[in-house]
């Protein structure tokens, strides 16, 4: 039944909100922070201290990552909802249901059969549960949001003979602000061009004039990312050493890989099986010819006019949607995975608009509603389901080491928060069997070093751990503050102090302070009889951490020293 009017839109968008309600109702009442949601809310301080909207604004290394439309979200929460993750998953949950009613409206616009059916699988398919779930990934959410807001003013500016009417001026602001959402956006504007062919056939000049900003600002904050990527974020080393072969390989058995999970999204785990690339294997190459065929193949057909230009559209679109997450550009958590559900979370609209706009056409009238229901509720039921790896952390590792054996990052995490819950055999088998798959992760070393020092006593074992966590990674703070706390504990201050002030350093460098440095090196001047220097270090710790009792001890035991 045709959906027209105000009316019928607010009819489907009721739809959509209680099909969603119901398919994330664990999200929604169990959900809690998982992984790096602490770094993003939990523990964040930009969200509470003073000053810290400009700092997410105008220090692009005081985040995670320069996406200060997501902070700022997660900061404005804070301010109205308190603390606590259940307001953080209802709005993420909210963004979803607007994010498909705008897809709606898009495809409406289009003129597109079974946009209804579209914005159902869209807002219910399991694979989205990654991007809404995890309320980290707000970066998607938020970022799709203006997506769909940019397509919807775009398209109304082509229906119009002037280059730039107000609608266009509208999409180009929704852009800049997908932007500062999460820069996957800047495909956008290709995007424009491959839907300007589909609609009439050509790209025109003033097709070409009316896109070339966003090609212009999408490449910019591409480019922008990349580099933060790399030089912040940390994407390079042997786990990014591949060449260009390795990463077509990469790229084509990731398009089949995605293509194949909307198809049937069974399993589906937080942290899939990183793939062995060898471009000697015949049986690799098979996945980037394969994708490549089909794409020229259609683009051919359509172009002589064989077929209709929608599959080689839905085609470009997704693959063009999906590319920066290729692996042809350093994307950290391809550091565990070259895949991951979220990382498709756009490029999945390509595939399910031209099956939902076939459904639409198949059968009788009379029994497509049956057909729409039937994968309404088995969506909603596997989304429903998959929505219990986040209700915490020990729930998700061990899941998703269940479901991937050989995943390091989930038994690494899995064991230390067994060793906190006083698990200790399940803890250290954990750790080991982490160590034994990543020998040279960093997070593994510095954790069996952990191990070895707290558990076992062999403190010249533990450094042993620590400085192998500094050679795979000079950066890493944790293993360098450890590295000086042995350091200081087998009575070699002098040595420590350097590692403390190099920690300190990087943080500077990065806009923040490292309290945990400064209490060990505040110990290590202690104990080398360096009082004065010692008390300015440790209550510069207290500042930041807080009256924590080792602390407080440590500041008074200096006092006394200096006879305060």
């Amino acid at each position: 039944m045709p959906v027209t009017g105000n009316r019928g839109r607010l009819a489907v968008l009721g739809l959509l909100l209680v099909c969603s309600l119901a398919a994330y109702w664990p999200a929604l009442s169990r959900g809690g922070y998982i992984w790096d949601d602490d770094d993003y809310v939990s523990e964040n301080p930009l969200l509470v201290e003073e000053g810290g909207l400009g700092r997410i604004w105008f220090e692009p290394k005081a985040s995670p990552q320069y996406y200060p439309l997501v902070f700022t979200s997660f900061l404005i929460e804070r301010q109205l909802l308190g603390f606590g993750p259940r307001g953080q998953h209802v709005t993420n949950v909210l963004l979803q249901v607007l994010n498909a009613f705008l897809l709606y409206l898009v495809l409406k616009r289009l003129g597109l059969r079974g946009a209804l059916i579209a914005a159902l699988i869209f807002a219910l398919h399991p694979v989205m549960v990654e991007s809404v779930a995890w309320i980290t990934e707000r970066k998607n959410l938020l970022s799709g949001c203006f997506v769909l807001l940019s397509l919807r003013f775009y398209l109304v500016a082509e229906d119009s003979t002037r280059a730039h009417p107000r609608a266009w001026y509208l999409a180009l602001g929704a852009f800049v602000l997908a932007l500062l959402s999460k820069t996957v956006a800047a495909t956008l504007g290709p995007s424009f061009l491959l839907l300007a062919w589909w609609r009439r056939g050509r790209i025109g000049r003033l097709d070409l004039r009316r896109a070339s900003p966003f090609f212009v600002l999408g490449a910019i904050g591409g480019i922008a990312t990349a580099v933060i990527e790399v030089a912040g974020v940390q994407a390079r080393g042997p786990e990014w050493d591949q060449g260009v072969l390795e990463r077509i390989l990469i790229a084509g058995r990731a398009v089949a890989f995605y293509a194949g999970k909307l198809a049937w999204p069974d399993p589906l785990l937080f942290n899939y099986p990183r793939w062995v690339v060898d471009v000697g294997s015949p049986g690799q190459w098979l996945y980037p010819l394969a994708v490549l065929a089909f794409g020229l193949s259609v683009s051919l057909a359509a172009l002589r006019g064989r077929i209709g230009r929608g599959a080689a559209t839905a085609f470009w679109l997704f693959v063009g949607t999906l590319f920066p997450a290729l692996g042809f550009l350093n994307v950290y958590p391809m550091r565990y995975s070259f895949v991951a559900d979220h990382f498709q979370y756009l490029a999945a609209i390509a595939l399910i608009v031209p099956f939902a706009h076939h459904l639409d056409r198949i059968g009788r009238p009379g029994t497509r509603p049956a057909l729409v229901a039937i994968l309404v509720v088995c969506l909603g039921a596997l989304s429903h389901r998959q929505c219990r790896l986040y209700e915490n952390q020990e729930v998700l590792w061990r899941e998703t080491l269940a479901g991937n054996p050989g995943s390091w990052i989930a038994a690494n995490n899995l064991g230390m928060l067994s060793l906190r819950a006083g698990r200790i055999e399940e803890g250290r088998a954990l750790v080991a069997r982490a160590l034994e798959l990543a020998p040279q992760a960093r997070e593994v070393l510095n954790n069996a070093g952990t191990i070895v020092a707290d558990l076992d006593g062999d403190e010249e074992g533990a450094l042993d751990l620590f400085r192998r966590a500094m050679k795979a990674d000079p950066s890493y703070q944790d293993a360098r503050t450890n590295l000086a706390l042995m350091l200081v504990r087998l009575g070699r201050p002098a040595e420590a102090i350097p590692e403390c002030d190099e920690a300190i350093s990087r943080a500077r460098a990065l806009g923040k302070d490292y309290p945990q440095a400064r209490w060990i090196k505040g110990r290590a001047l202690h104990e080398m009889g360096r009082d004065a220097e010692a008390l300015v270090e440790v209550e510069r710790a207290l500042a930041r951490l807080g009256a924590q009792p080792e602390l407080v001890a440590l500041r008074d035991r200096i006092r006394r020293a200096l006879g305060r």
